[in-house]
């Protein structure tokens, strides 16, 4: 008994030194690991990035390209003239080494239909500050339209996050690496398994967190491109229903200056054939009244002697020159003149419309009245008898005109007598003879 309680506490003397040493090891060991993650979190994470845009800033910005070289340092308030709209950015492809390969640029097309989809290396593009928007920038490349309708489409289907060579280096080269690293594996402790552990539960994590967020992404993107079309074919139909109603409104418009100009025509169509009615009466009328005014001369004149008559005489002249003037001034309106009437024969004139018709000379003044027809021995009108001078018929020289001199004018109201000869010709004439 006293030999083994001896060799036991002999054991527990030489284990003391080598428990003390393993103790230290695991403290030392899990000072270097809080170090080691302090100092990557100290390289993951940043409270600011200066100098900077984020890609969904990039996401649906118009892509323009110029011909001309473009200054990226100087800010401009609007697209210039000779910049070319010709698409808009719709993803950023990133390469494993986390840095911007590409730029997919969807171009050509209408509403989404009929365009493609091309990459261009984010060195070929210029981000130009828009002076009007802090933090806000023109998305332009240098080259031509036609270098975009030359461009390959892009083919997403060929596009990688590893490729196999990629996967063999990380891997390991050869089967010596491999049985080094299982080597250097082995060699590990505990915890630092449990690390890599933790660091494959975390990668995992955020490998479905992109997928989760790339599958979002898709579904807004199939969202905003149904809306899109939704908006577009609703301003389509609304642009036809506002052409329609042009259309429309012209039709009417055009209906009614029609039916206003037909109205318009009609009123003044009626206004001169009153007018023309209204002058006619009042001419009969003067006519009339200068008739029984000569009338009560004559029989005044009768009454009061020679002297009393010529006075009369003179009256009734000036009288008379009145109802000329009258006639001329009042009249004339809507008789038959060289512009709106048509040439007629005598003959064809009814005998009884053509007895009191005035005669008009070469000045279109009134010469006399026509008071008869003269018939030749074939029955047909050879001649004119024009009563010429005198009052009212009263004292008239009666002279007589070969038809062939006359000329008679005719249109829907009236008929007019015309001759080259003045009142002062006609009174020269020899007085007519009836037969």
């Amino acid at each position: 008994m006293k030999k083994l309680i001896t060799t036991t506490a002999i054991g527990l003397m030489l284990a003391l030194p080598a428990h003390a040493e393993d103790k230290a090891n695991a403290n030392a060991k899990a000072e270097a690991n809080a170090n080691a993650s302090a100092s990557m979190s100290g390289d993951m994470f940043m409270k600011s990035i200066p100098d900077s845009f984020n890609a969904s800033g990039l996401m649906g910005k118009r892509v323009y390209i110029s011909k001309d070289k473009v200054d990226a340092k100087t800010a401009v308030n609007e697209a210039q003239d000779n910049w070319d709209d010709v698409g808009e950015v719709s993803d950023v492809v990133l390469g494993t080494d986390g840095k911007v390969d590409a730029v997919l640029v969807d171009v050509g097309g209408f509403l989404g239909i009929g365009e493609k989809t091309v990459a261009i290396s984010m060195d070929s593009l210029n981000l130009v500050p828009d002076g009007d928007t802090e933090n806000s920038y023109f998305v332009v490349a240098q080259g031509s339209k036609d270098q975009l309708d030359q461009a390959p489409k892009y083919d997403a289907e060929m596009q990688t996050a590893f490729s196999s060579d990629t996967k063999g280096e990380m891997n390991g080269n050869d089967n010596g690496e491999d049985m080094q690293n299982a080597d250097a594996s082995q060699s590990q402790d505990s915890d630092m398994d449990g690390d890599k552990m933790e660091n494959a539960d975390a990668s995992q994590k955020m490998d479905k967190a992109g997928d989760n967020a790339e599958a979002a992404a898709t579904a807004t993107a199939a969202a905003a491109g149904a809306a899109a079309n939704e908006a577009a074919d609703k301003t389509a139909k609304a642009a036809d229903n506002a052409g329609e109603a042009m259309d429309n409104a012209a039709e009417n418009t055009a209906d009614a200056a029609q039916n206003a100009a037909q109205d318009t025509e009609q009123a003044m169509n009626s206004a001169a054939d009153k007018t023309q009615e209204m002058a006619k009466d009042a001419a009969q009328n003067t006519k009339e009244a200068a008739n029984a005014t000569g009338q009560a001369v004559e029989n005044a004149a009768d009454n009061a002697g020679e002297a009393t008559k010529e006075a009369a005489n003179e009256t009734g002249s000036a009288i008379d020159d009145a109802v000329d003037s009258t006639a001329a001034a009042v009249g004339t309106m809507g008789q038959a003149d060289k512009e709106s009437g048509q040439k007629v024969d005598v003959a064809s004139v009814d005998p009884d419309t053509l007895r009191g018709e005035g005669v008009y000379g070469p000045n279109d003044d009134k010469v006399g009245d026509v008071s008869e027809l003269v018939q030749g021995k074939d029955g047909k009108v050879s001649g004119v008898v024009i009563d010429v001078g005198g009052f009212l018929g009263i004292g008239a020289k009666p002279v007589e005109i070969k038809a062939s001199e006359l000329t008679v004018l005719k249109n829907d109201t009236s008929i007019t007598v015309h001759t080259g000869l003045t009142e002062e010709q006609l009174k020269k004439l020899p007085k007519y003879e009836a037969k």
